[in-house]
């Protein structure tokens, strides 16, 4: 399914003009956006689409008394 996807992108970009960078961000936010919507997901998370077309979620799990960038 991934190389479909990127075959798509290229489609998409080559009959309306659509930049791939402008395509690939779309759909990396809205598969954030309905990541966000499943029970359990991560409050601080990013959508990636590699190379291959596989979508890759990251998130960043910080535990009690952690903090970001070293604030208490």
């Amino acid at each position: 399914m991934s190389q479909e996807i990127m075959e798509g992108i290229r489609t998409i970009e080559r009959e309306k003009g659509i930049e791939t960078g402008t395509l690939v961000a779309a759909l990396e936010d809205a598969l954030l956006a309905a990541y966000k919507k499943t029970p359990g997901a991560s409050r601080h998370a990013e959508v990636i689409l590699g190379d291959e077309g596989e979508f890759r979620v990251f998130s960043i799990e910080i535990g009690n008394g952690a903090s970001v960038d070293g604030l208490p």
